[in-house]
């Protein structure tokens, strides 16, 4: 009840100007949104404007610096040595986290959503286009292992989240 007051309160004390909306409604979840974080305030503008909510997570990049994503436009994270890697669209993030704690930070966000295929991988079952009993290929074309006896869980998990997703109206 809070929420829609709230936005419209910002809606008359803001002047924010999305270009592009009909393109964020056609693209849907997927859509990646970037702003110049200058204020505190940017993510509540950014709630206020967009149609469905959107969960940022913040990064602290490789180099300095931190990076806010949107959970859901994150493809997969991939381990390398003392870095990971996090794919979102066609570019990458860099960070020096573990990956043990980018998957608890995206669990508590967004439960269900990211899996474990194989070690130093996780992937977001949004990007799955297919699971095989050796890999999972992901809507982008890239292709992710599977550790050998975890494809009918992994099956599983993604038949799983499909489901749930088309209950949820998503």
């Amino acid at each position: 009840m809070l929420g829609p007051i709230v936005r419209s309160l910002l809606k008359l004390v803001y002047r924010v100007q999305l270009i592009g909306r009909e393109n964020c409604e056609a693209a849907g979840e997927r859509t990646l949104i970037l702003h110049n974080p200058s204020s505190i305030i940017d993510p509540l503008l950014i709630a206020a404007v967009l149609p469905y909510r959107v969960t940022l997570l913040a990064v602290p990049e490789v180099g300095g610096g931190v990076r806010r994503i949107n959970v859901r436009n994150i493809s997969y994270v991939e381990s390398f040595r003392s870095e990971r890697c996090l794919y979102v669209g066609d570019a990458s993030v860099r960070t020096r986290l573990s990956l043990q704690s980018i998957q608890a930070e995206l669990d508590k966000l967004c439960p269900g959503r990211f899996i474990a295929p194989f070690r130093g991988h996780l992937v977001n079952l949004d990007a799955v286009a297919s699971v095989t009993s050796t890999c999972i290929t992901l809507v982008d074309g890239r292709v992710v292992p599977l550790k050998a006896g975890a494809f009918r869980k992994t099956r599983a998990c993604y038949f799983d989240w499909l489901f749930r997703k088309e209950d949820r109206g998503e």
